[in-house]
């Protein structure tokens, strides 16, 4: 697990994903979300944030080899990626509108968002394994 495809893949999705979120959350759609909440909206906690793309990163590198099928490495990592962000954020962002009284509409934009986004880092985990593992 520890090989250098592990560490760079869990690295780069780490970061692309901090980046990914801080573009579409923290730039592109930050207002609209703001007038989304039914609470009020504090500063986020950075660290915290890097910690969780960490995770992920960790996460998605670890599982990907688990389930690969022996496909090109774009089919994989995008079947890969949908299914992985569906599993991370479906039930958790149930959660989030249940207990901080989030909004439909803000949880449908941010399924929709890391769909795709977890569609993309399938596809660069993929890359980085590449398409001669073992299936």
């Amino acid at each position: 697990m520890a090989g250098k495809k592990f560490w760079s893949a869990a690295i780069v999705v780490a970061v692309a994903y901090f980046l990914l979120g801080w573009l579409f959350y923290g730039t592109l759609m930050k207002d609209w979300f703001e007038a989304q909440s039914t609470s009020p909206v504090g500063e986020p906690n950075i660290g915290i944030i890097a910690l969780a793309c960490l995770v992920l990163g960790l996460l998605m590198s670890y599982t990907y080899p688990k389930g690969y099928k022996g496909g090109a490495a774009s089919k994989e990592g995008m079947r890969f990626g949908i299914l992985f962000a569906l599993l991370v954020n479906a039930p958790s962002g149930l959660f989030m509108v249940a207990m901080a009284q989030g909004t439909w509409p803000a949880l449908i934009v941010c399924w929709i968002w890391e769909i795709i986004v977890g569609a993309v880092l399938g596809v660069v985990t993929a890359k980085i394994y590449g398409s001669a593992m073992k299936a």
